[in-house]
C-alpha cells in the first residue's frame, strides 16, 4: 500500500505589499484568522480616502521595512521545511506500525480464515506463507443449566418489578394529570366567568403566559390608569386569585353631607352594595375599583374646587365644601371612617344621594367623553413638551343645578301661595314651569347636567294677561351664578320691567307688582254701567271712584307677602283696609269697620263698595 499524504503551506507573504493599498487589506482579511469586528466599511473607505500626504509619508515608512522583512521571509522558509521534515518522518512511522500490525493479525488468522490470508503484504507472504504459523482456537465454556435458569428467575423478577414501578409511576402521574386537568378546568371556567361578567382580561406583551384584570378606566389620569391592572395567579387549588398590594385593609370612603344652618340634616356614602351573584375574587375586585374610582374622583373634584375658590368652593386635605343658599352647604368628605348618618330628615339624605350621584356619573362621563375625542379624532403631533390635560368639570354642573334650584325655589312657592290667596278672593292664577334640567332630585340624565340650567316660568294673570321669568343658573361667564331675565309687563294699568337680576327677592318684587297692576286691569274691565272707576296713579296702581266730575274715594290694591288686600281712601285722606286674603283663609270688613263671615270674591267687594259710595 503505497504512502499518501497531504501538507497545506501558508500563503507566502509579499515583500511589496504596502500598508495602504486595500487589495492588500482585503486579502489579509481573506487569509487572517480571528474576528473582525474591528474592521467596518466605514473604516475601509476613510483608509481609502486619506490624504495624498500621509499615503507618501506611509510609503517612505515601507521602504525603510522592506530590509527587515526579507529577512524575516527566509526565516519562515527555513521553519516550514523543518516542520515538513518532522511532519513526513511522523506520518511514515504511524503507517509502518499499522501495517505491521495488520500483517501480524492477519498471519494468525490465514490458517482459519482465507480472507486474513488475503488480508496479509507481499513482502509477508514471501516471508512466512499461510498456513506457516499453526494458531488454536479456545472455545468458550458452557454455561450449566442451574446458571441459566436463575439467571432467567432474576431477569423474570427484575422485569417484574421494573413492570411494577412502572405501573406505580403511570399511575401517580395519572392522579397528577387529573388533579391538574380539575385545576386547569376550573381556572379557565372562573376566567370565563370573568370575562362574561364584564371584567376586561388581557396578556402582557413581554410574557404570554401571564394574565391581567383591568379593573380601573382606560381613559383615566396615567396615576390611577396604572393602577388599575392586577396580575392573576392560580393557587393550588386552582383558584384564580389576586396579588396582596391591590387589597385595601381600610379604604377611604367618599360621603356627602348636607348641614342647614350649622346642624347636619342629611348624608350619604358612596359604596356599592354587596351582591351575592358575586364570588369572592369579583368583591375584591369591585373593592379595588371603587376605591380607586373615589380616590380619582375626590382629586379630580379638588382640583377643580381650587379653580372655584372665587364662587364660595373651599377645597381642603380631605374634604370640599360649598354653599347651597344663605342656609345650607354641602361638604364633601374623604375620610377613613364616616360619621353615621342622621336619622331625620329623609329629603336632605335623598339630596346628598342625588350629589354623590352626580359627582359619579360626571366623572364617568368625562371618561367616555375622552374616549370618544381620542377616537373620533386625529392624535396631536409629538412633542417633548407635557400636554397640559383640563380640569373635569365635575363640581360646576352639581352646583349650578342645586343654585338653580335654590333661587327657583322661592319665587315658584310665592307662586303657589298667591295662587290659594287668589282662589279665596274669586279669581284664577295659574302657573306653567319649563326647565332645560330636572331641578329637583333624582333621577336626572347627565346631558342636563353638562348644559346650561335654564328654566322659565309662565304666569297666567288673573285678566288673561300672562308674564314670563327667565332663569338661567351657570358657573361661568356671563353669568357666575344666577340670572333673572325676560320680565316685562304692559297693561292699562301701567308697565312693569325688570332688566336683569341675580336676586330671586327682585323677581317676587316683580310678581306682586305686576298682580297689583292686573288686579287694577281687571277691576276696570269688569265694571258694569258707566265708568266710575278709573286710573289714577300707575306707580304704586291706585283706581279713582267718581260720580261724573266729582271724586269720592281712591281704591289701591296691595300685593305683598302672599296677601292680597284691598284699601280705601276718602277724600279727607283717612284710609282703611277693606279685604285681604291670604292662603290661610280671608278677612272682610264693612263700613263700620266690623268683620263680616260671609265670604265674598274680590270684584263683588269693590261692585258693593261701589254701589255704597256712590247710593
Amino acid at each position: 500500500m503505497a504512502p499518501s499524504a497531504s501538507l497545506s503551506i501558508p500563503h507566502e507573504l509579499s515583500a511589496s505589499w504596502k500598508k495602504d493599498d486595500l487589495q492588500s487589506q482585503v486579502q489579509q482579511l481573506v487569509l487572517q484568522k480571528g474576528p473582525f469586528r474591528n474592521v467596518t466599511e466605514n473604516s475601509l473607505l476613510a483608509d481609502i480616502q486619506r490624504p495624498a500626504v500621509e499615503a507618501d509619508e506611509d510609503e517612505d515608512e515601507a521602504e525603510q521595512v522592506d530590509g527587515d522583512a526579507s529577512d524575516t521571509v527566509q526565516a519562515t522558509r527555513e521553519r516550514l521545511s523543518e516542520m515538513r521534515v518532522e511532519y513526513l518522518q511522523m506520518s511514515s512511522f504511524i503507517q509502518n506500525s499499522l501495517l505491521t500490525a495488520i500483517d501480524g493479525i492477519s498471519a494468525s488468522l490465514a490458517t482459519h480464515s482465507r480472507y486474513a490470508a488475503s488480508a496479509m503484504s507481499p513482502m509477508l507472504q514471501q516471508v512466512a506463507p499461510a498456513g506457516s504459523i499453526e494458531t488454536k482456537l479456545i472455545e468458550p465454556k458452557a454455561i450449566s443449566k442451574i446458571r441459566v435458569r436463575r439467571m432467567n428467575d432474576i431477569a423474570v423478577v427484575t422485569r417484574a418489578q421494573a413492570f411494577t414501578s412502572a405501573a406505580a409511576k403511570l399511575a401517580s402521574a395519572s392522579d397528577r394529570l387529573d388533579t391538574e386537568a380539575q385545576h386547569q378546568s376550573k381556572y379557565w371556567e372562573q376566567l370565563a366567568s370573568l370575562r362574561s361578567n364584564g371584567w376586561l382580561v388581557s396578556r402582557v406583551p413581554n410574557d404570554t403566559k401571564a394574565l391581567v384584570v383591568h379593573f380601573g378606566s382606560a381613559e383615566a389620569a396615567p396615576q390611577y390608569r396604572n393602577r388599575g391592572v392586577a396580575a392573576l395567579r392560580q393557587d393550588e387549588n386552582g383558584d384564580l386569585t389576586l396579588p396582596g398590594q391591590i387589597q385595601v385593609r381600610r379604604p377611604k370612603i367618599l360621603s356627602v353631607t348636607i348641614h342647614r344652618r350649622g346642624r347636619v340634616t342629611g348624608r350619604s356614602i358612596l359604596e356599592r352594595e354587596n351582591t351575592s351573584a358575586r364570588t369572592h375574587l369579583e368583591d375584591k375586585l369591585v373593592q379595588a375599583q371603587e376605591a380607586l374610582f373615589q380616590e380619582e374622583l375626590f382629586n379630580e373634584a379638588s382640583k377643580e374646587a381650587r379653580l372655584l375658590a372665587n364662587m364660595g368652593v373651599k377645597a381642603r386635605s380631605s374634604s370640599i365644601e360649598f354653599s347651597v343658599s344663605d342656609q345650607c352647604s354641602v361638604a364633601v368628605s374623604y375620610a377613613k371612617q364616616p360619621l353615621e348618618r342622621p336619622p331625620e330628615s329623609q329629603v336632605d339624605d335623598e339630596l346628598a344621594e342625588f350629589v354623590g350621584n352626580g359627582l359619579r356619573l360626571m366623572l364617568v362621563a368625562e371618561h367616555q367623553q375622552r374616549h370618544l375625542q381620542r377616537a373620533e379624532h386625529k392624535p396631536p403631533p409629538m412633542s417633548q413638551n407635557p400636554r397640559s390635560a383640563p380640569e373635569y368639570a365635575l363640581l360646576r354642573p352639581v352646583i349650578s343645578l342645586l343654585r338653580h334650584h335654590s333661587e327657583i325655589s322661592p319665587l315658584l312657592g310665592t307662586v303657589e301661595n298667591y295662587k290659594a290667596s287668589l282662589q279665596l278672593a274669586g279669581l284664577h292664577l295659574s302657573v306653567e314651569h319649563q326647565s332645560s334640567a330636572h331641578t329637583g332630585l333624582p333621577p336626572f340624565a347627565v346631558q342636563a347636567l353638562r348644559r346650561v340650567v335654564v328654566s322659565q316660568t309662565i304666569i297666567a294673570l288673573p285678566s288673561q294677561e300672562s308674564v314670563s321669568i327667565k332663569v338661567e343658573t351657570h358657573l361661568a361667564a356671563p353669568w357666575f351664578g344666577t340670572q333673572f331675565s325676560s320680565m316685562q309687563y304692559s297693561g292699562p294699568c301701567g308697565s312693569s320691567s325688570c332688566a336683569g337680576t341675580s336676586s330671586s327677592k327682585d323677581a317676587v318684587r316683580f310678581l306682586e307688582d305686576v298682580l297689583c297692576r292686573d288686579i287694577c286691569t281687571l277691576i276696570l274691565r269688569s265694571q258694569e254701567g258707566p265708568d266710575r272707576l278709573r286710573l289714577k296713579s300707575d306707580n304704586p296702581p291706585e283706581l279713582l271712584l267718581a260720580d261724573g266730575n266729582d271724586a269720592l274715594a281712591t281704591l289701591a290694591v296691595t300685593c305683598s307677602g302672599a296677601r292680597v288686600a284691598i284699601s280705601c281712601k276718602g277724600l279727607k285722606g283717612s284710609s282703611k283696609e277693606v279685604a285681604q286674603w291670604n292662603k290661610r283663609g280671608f278677612r272682610i270688613t264693612d263700613e263700620d269697620g266690623q268683620l263680616e263671615g260671609t265670604e265674598q270674591g274680590l270684584l263683588e267687594i269693590v261692585r258693593s263698595w261701589v254701589g255704597k259710595l256712590t247710593a
